[in-house]
Order: structure tokens, then sequence, then C-alpha cells
């Protein structure tokens, strides 16, 4: 796999991590989750376009997809021995691989600011609880979409019959673990602006939130077609109804409406 010559080992010295006690911030990191091909790259690499957002980006083994070009700004692709290296020297805080693939990923211990667009990273539900263990706070936000829809996706991808049955295999029970931990669920109905205008949506809420709880009180109703896992607090809302929202709708824990 061809590498940056920047991503090469001299580059490891400057890079070895603080505690995360040392860069605590008031303002929330947004962590993106959601199984694969639902949205989350279309979504962040929009915002960040925008300059909404200031992308962590995650390290990965994994070799470039079909029209991933640089710069990418949610994922590093580097080979094994760069990633061993970093590994090492102590970069990342988790790393992870899906079931049934060789690729691994690193998710990068974060330095987030109170300036400028907003902190951010990609990653999976397993990994919401490390972050918050590591004294970051957090606003999660899942991105769902259909399996189907998914699948085509990750067929027009390029992907090989391998790698799609992988990834679907771990589809449902990731959409479950993202539910529990999430902080909002937004449908990606296939309407990318709205998609785009949704997670917009999230991050101008979490950066006037700072460290006050995510917490509302006067209720807002949710709509009846959006589906709802049964006994779950987290709100459910589809892109098209955030999409045009100056603020993210805040959860109120007492009824599971939001505000």
């Amino acid at each position: 796999m061809t590498t940056d010559r920047h991503l090469q080992l001299p580059a490891l010295a400057a890079a070895r991590p603080v505690t995360p006690a040392a860069h605590r911030s008031h303002r929330p990191v947004v962590v993106v989750i959601g199984p694969s091909a639902v949205g989350k790259s279309t979504a962040v690499r929009a915002c960040a376009a925008a300059g909404v957002v200031r992308v962590h980006p995650t390290w990965t083994t994994r070799p470039r997809r079909r029209g991933e070009v640089p710069p990418d700004v949610e994922h590093r692709f580097v080979s094994d021995v760069v990633f061993d290296a970093w590994a090492a020297a102590g970069c990342f805080a988790a790393v992870a691989a899906l079931p049934g693939l060789p690729h691994r990923y690193g998710l990068p211990v974060l330095h987030p600011s109170d300036h400028g667009p907003v902190d951010l990273v990609m990653a999976r539900a397993a990994t919401v609880g490390l972050l918050r263990q590591l004294g970051l706070d957090v606003v999660v936000v899942q991105v769902e979409a259909e399996v189907d829809v998914a699948a085509d996706r990750l067929r027009a991808r390029g992907l090989g019959e391998t790698e799609v049955a992988a990834r679907l295999g771990t589809f449902d029970t990731e959409l479950r673990a993202g539910r529990r931990v999430a902080d909002c669920v937004v449908v990606n109905d296939g309407d990318v602006d709205a998609l785009v205008g949704a997670l917009a949506a999230a991050v101008r809420s979490a950066a006037l939130r700072r460290s006050a709880p995510l917490h509302g009180s006067s209720p807002l109703r949710r709509s009846p077609s959006v589906p709802r896992t049964e006994g779950s607090a987290t709100p459910w809302w589809s892109a098209a109804q955030l999409a045009g929202t100056s603020t993210w709708p805040l959860v109120s824990p007492a009824t599971g409406w939001a505000s």
C-alpha cells in the first residue's frame, strides 16, 4: 500500500499523545456512529467542507475505495508497518477491526478545542464508552438507513461480496448497540442535503451546549412515521425533520421527547 511520506516513522516523535485531562474542553466532541454505508462519510465531508466541523481522522490499513481521493477528511490510509508504529507510540485511543475483515482502524487520541469548528470524529458504537471513560464530553449522533439500501451502496463502492457480507453481518448488531449510546438517531431517507443539514444542526447545538447537560424541557412531537425501538429514550428524527432547524432537538430524559 502506498503511503504519504509525512506518515512514515520519523513523524512519530512529535505525535505522542497528552492525557485527555490536560486538554479538557468545555465544548463537546461530536461522535458520528452507525453501520457501514448509511451515509456517515457523505455528511461529515460536507460539514467539513463548509467549515462547520474539524474532523479528527481515524487511521486505517484498508485500501482506498473507488471515489476516495486525497485529501480524505475522515480517514488516513497507511500500511500495516506505519499503523503498528503509531499504535506502539500510543497515538491511538483504541484499535478495532470489523469481524471477518483484515483491516484495522485506529481511533486517535483527541485534543478538542473550544474555538473554531466543532471537533468531530467518526467511530463505532463500541468506542463511545471508551471516549467517555477518557473524560471526553461527547454528543453522539447515529446515522441509520435501511439495510437493503446500505447493501446497494456497498456494492456500488466496488467491494467484493466477501467484504459486503462481512459488513452486513454486523449491521443489525451495530444498529442496536448504537441506539443504546446515541443522543440522537437521524434516519437517512436518501436526501443528501437533508442529511447534511441534520448533522449540521446537531453540530450547532453541540457548540452552543458547551458543558450544559443535553436535556430539554418543552416537548416537540416526534413524527409517528419514524420508527423507534421499544423502551428506548433516544429520540428518532428523519434527516428532513432536522435539516431546517437552527439547533438540534435536545433530549428530555423524563419523557423521551425533545425540545
